[in-house]
């Protein structure tokens, strides 16, 4: 049998504090996305983000703040 654990979401995760530069595609665009998987984590901008979530790849939005 399988046990799930559901939790309160917190505030949206951060990569670091200042900005950066998408890390996939290195178009120069912000990266306002989190993907990750088990084995990767990573800054994405929009469109990179958009084709992570067609391969099932999980994705997060960035905090601005």
């Amino acid at each position: 049998m399988t046990s799930v654990s559901y939790y309160e979401p917190q505030a949206a995760p951060r990569l670091n504090e200042t900005k950066s530069n998408c890390k996939r595609c290195l178009r120069g665009e912000d990266a306002t996305y989190r993907v990750y998987t088990d084995a990767m984590e990573m800054g994405v901008c929009a469109a990179c983000a958009d084709e992570a979530l067609k391969l099932g790849i999980g994705v997060e939005a960035l905090s601005q703040e």
